[in-house]
């Protein structure tokens, strides 16, 4: 991005911002609401004519306001809130109130599945006497949960270090304010994605302070501009880059809420075009979501009026970039007013705060064709010998102000240019610890992200050097979901390997899941089945393909090689397993089915054939059988209110999964 016409250089503006801006946060608040820019704000888009502008100055004695409460209730500086709520006003007004009362803030999300109840547990179980903010709505099924499995002692605690939004008082009681230091932990992100023991990166006011100034210098933000999100306040992305960036700039911001833009993504873009917001961001998942959308039956009629000529940034964070996605979403939203090189690769992981690098001036994507198979630590990327083996790698630009990025060998070592190898960080945005440990790294230290990367002089990222998958911005533990895949009867204990690909032809990411079987072909299409079904359920991710194996390549040590896994599929190793598996689940499908019965049933039917068109879909499948994604899901059940609005909500459509199921239940309904 170029310097706006008669702003100061980079170095010049953030030199001025790190010597005049306070130096924690609650002081950042307390300036704020006491200054000219008091009256810029938040505002929550909650539907078509649900619209709340929360003010900065009424943001902060919002926040001192639900900080009364929690130290009614016994907390006290250096103490830990759990803030788990739906509600994006709340989630700010309970966060500030940790800031402004010295009590670090620990985002959980409050999702509704088995997933997000054991990882809340988890991390309440890991701190030492922490609270918990939310509402009785998120906290009576987090009780029914714990109870089901026989935690009546964890439930107690959890009743007794509960702070319910819904028991305070309209009357405007102010908390007191207690000092913090720069180095004093804000704010503990825990990992996302994991069942197990999800890892609490600290960080403290100077970590994010850092950071976001440095995102504000390199992407040369002033009162000209706005931000519009809609990632959820518990993301990194959503809360410390949407949110405290905005503020700490003085700069308004705008939130849809994630719900809603699940179900209605042009929402996003058409509120954005309305408000002539300047600063966007979305992970991969986010831009196809809304390209899916624009396809959809009367969506150009929604975006007859959708001007994005306004928007000078659009980062592109979170997952591996795709450059045929991001070129595509540039192309298809050229019409409409987007510029063409708005889109800004960016890199960055919680460890970071949120940001490491981006792209600090405009143009075309910068990307490297290389060979795959050079994709590996201390070798030199290739040329790609032909399209069939071409990698399409993204560059994500240079290091922010006051943080370092290099790249080194297996050894520590910084490698050569264009060498692959591991990426280290360090600088002022960069945790010092985990929750936990019982020392923390000094600053001058350099962190390994876990990532593989290669340098040219700009960064690209080749690859995650751990067994993790990351998928619409989540990261998800491959031994997790192999856990998943375990319960199955047919699959057992180390039986299975699930990892990412990337495809060739389109560049997404996507899970392909690796399972021991020996024989014939025809055993295994329940097999296929069950673990789509399994991984759907347990953690709402989408399996692209099953693949049968006779074994599992592992070290010496026993531990599994997913990575040669990878490299057999996609070098065609098992192109002839699959042929004769797609056989076999042909001729299963061949048995005669029944037809739609009544009319609901035909009309759900149409519905869910025109958002799974991967196989065929009958009134008696069960959606979750055929690997449908959440946000397929949630496609499909919008399009079902559609039709019949007012009568179903996600919960009662995740509980009849059938065509029949819900035919019957809605009819039911219909009728009373």
């Amino acid at each position: 991005m170029s310097p706006k016409t008669g702003s100061p250089t980079l170095s010049v503006l953030y030199i001025h911002r790190m010597n005049s801006l306070p130096d924690t946060l609650p002081q950042v608040l307390t300036e704020l609401a006491g200054s000219a820019r008091a009256n810029l704000s938040v505002t929550h888009l909650n539907g078509d004519d649900d619209e709340t502008e929360v003010t900065y100055g009424t943001l902060y004695e919002r926040a001192l306001h639900v900080l009364h409460y929690l130290q009614q209730a016994g907390m006290a500086p250096g103490g830990y809130l759990i803030i788990c709520t739906p509600s994006n006003e709340q989630f700010l007004d309970a966060f500030w109130a940790c800031q402004l009362g010295g009590i670090t803030a620990v985002p959980v999300a409050p999702g509704q599945t088995h997933q997000h109840r054991q990882k809340f547990f988890n991390v309440f179980d890991q701190l030492e006497d922490a609270y918990v903010f939310s509402n009785r709505a998120t906290l009576e099924p987090m009780h029914a949960y714990a109870e089901e499995r026989g935690l009546e002692a964890t439930s107690k605690k959890l009743h007794a270090k509960s702070i319910s939004s819904n028991e305070f008082s309209a009357e405007l009681t102010r908390g007191s304010i207690q000092a913090s230091a720069p180095d004093d932990v804000a704010l503990i992100q825990f990992s996302s994605g994991s069942t197990g023991n999800p890892k609490g990166v600290m960080l403290s006011h100077e970590n994010l302070l850092t950071n976001v100034r440095a995102i504000e210098a390199g992407a040369d933000i002033d009162e000209r501009d706005s931000w519009f999100c809609w990632a959820p306040l518990y993301h990194d992305m959503g809360l410390i880059a949407c949110h405290l960036g905005p503020l700490v700039t003085g700069i308004n911001q705008y939130f849809l809420p994630t719900e809603r833009f699940a179900r209605r993504p042009l929402s996003w873009l058409t509120h954005a075009s309305e408000k002539q917001a300047t600063i966007l961001s979305s992970p991969n998942f986010g831009l196809r979501h809304c390209l899916r959308a624009m396809k959809a039956k009367g969506a150009q009629g929604r975006l007859a009026n959708l001007d994005l000529s306004h928007v000078r940034i659009l980062f592109n964070a979170a997952e591996p970039i795709s450059a045929d996605l991001c070129e595509e979403f540039q192309r298809e939203l050229a019409p409409y007013g987007l510029a063409p090189d708005v889109i800004n690769p960016t890199y960055g992981l919680a460890e970071a705060c949120v940001c490491v690098s981006f792209n600090p001036e405009t143009g075309p994507l910068r990307t490297r064709a290389v060979d795959r198979k050079s994709l590996k630590v201390g070798q030199h990327i290739q040329d790609p010998a032909d399209t069939q083996q071409q990698i399409r790698l993204v560059g994500v630009g240079e290091a922010i102000p006051d943080s370092e990025v290099r790249v080194v060998d297996d050894a520590g070592e910084p490698a050569p240019l264009e060498t692959v190898g591991h990426v280290q960080i360090r600088g002022g945005n960069v945790t010092r610890g985990y929750y936990g440990q019982e020392t923390l790294r000094a600053s001058t230290e350099w962190l390994d992200t876990g990532d593989l990367g290669v340098s040219d002089g700009h960064l690209y990222i080749v690859g995650r050097a751990k067994d993790t998958i990351i998928l619409n911005g989540v990261t998800y533990h491959a031994h997790d979901l192999e856990g998943l895949c375990t319960a199955i009867d047919a699959v057992g204990p180390e039986k299975s390997a699930c990892t990412s690909v990337q495809l060739p032809d389109s560049g997404e990411e996507v899970v392909v899941v690796f399972v021991v079987h020996r024989g014939d072909m025809e055993p295994f299409v329940p097999v296929v089945q069950a673990v789509k079904r399994a991984l759907s359920e347990g953690a709402f991710v989408d399996v692209h393909r099953v693949v049968p194996v006779r074994t599992l390549p592992r070290t010496t040590s026993g531990k599994l090689q997913r990575y040669a896994l990878v490299e057999d599929y996609l070098n065609g190793a098992f192109d002839e397993a699959l042929q004769k598996l797609d056989d076999a689940m042909a001729a299963s499908q061949e048995a005669p089915k029944p037809d739609a019965r009544t009319e609901v049933e035909r009309t759900l039917l149409a519905i869910a054939r025109t958002y799974i068109t991967t196989e065929e879909v009958y009134v008696d499948d069960d959606l979750l059988d055929k690997g449908t994604s959440s946000l397929a899901l949630v496609e499909i059940c919008e399009a079902v209110e559609e039709h019949y609005p007012g009568v179903l909500d996600l919960p009662d459509f995740l509980e009849h999964t059938s065509i029949a199921s819900l035919a019957a239940f809605l009819e039911e309904r219909l009728e009373a």
